[in-house]
């Protein structure tokens, strides 16, 4: 509760400016236990960042790992995709907001992070490679870059592309329109067409 809460509170107004006392008096608690707990605001704010780092992780463990094909196909994978954000992500999740934030502030904190989710998608290229469920491509370094800026683009561009597409990218019905053409686009290029989705997603 308290590090939502203080995840809440660094994206709307940046860590730099938050104190502990805000963070208690959000999560409805002394600011003596978030001293207690974390240490000190930066003991709560280095918390909050591997808190990002778990859930990427654990979405990057989902589809690597046995159930990995399903995530990735184009004919089934986007009500499943669905599904695994909606886990890792819920609605009210401030986790996208405080990632936006973060990411784009000049940091060491921002850069660190950014560096951290880099690694993540590199090794999970890796593994998704060794099951024979991607190519590595020519460069690997690139390849690893691109798919997190696709990613990635979710959470900084959240707002615009609700505006255009007029739905929110990150809701469940969002996420399966989303997944549909993206994983078209990774199984087949840009001349691929998206196969309809199974069931009631849309």
């Amino acid at each position: 509760m308290i590090r939502d809460e203080a995840l809440r509170l660094f994206a709307a107004h940046g860590p730099e400016t938050v104190t502990v006392r805000q963070i208690a008096a959000a999560a409805g608690v002394s600011a003596g236990l978030v001293t207690h707990h974390f240490g000190s605001k930066e003991g709560l704010r280095q918390e909050a960042d591997q808190y990002v780092l778990d859930v990427f992780e654990a979405m990057f463990g989902e589809l690597t790992g046995d159930g990995g094909a399903e995530l990735l196909d184009p004919g089934a994978g986007a009500g499943s995709l669905s599904e695994m954000f909606a886990r890792h992500l819920p609605d009210d999740s401030p986790l996208p907001g405080y990632l936006r934030r973060l990411l784009m502030s000049d940091t060491d904190a921002g850069r660190l992070l950014f560096r951290r989710l880099y690694d993540l998608s590199r090794n999970g290229l890796d593994s998704l490679s060794t099951a024979g469920l991607a190519a590595p491509g020519r460069d690997p370094a690139v390849r690893a870059a691109l798919l997190l800026a696709n990613d990635l683009a979710l959470f900084l561009l959240r707002d615009r592309l609700t505006e255009v597409l007029g739905t929110d990218p990150l809701s469940a019905d969002g996420m399966t329109r989303w997944a549909s053409e993206m994983l078209s686009i990774y199984a087949g290029g840009l001349n691929a067409m998206p196969t309809e989705p199974q069931g009631d997603a849309l």
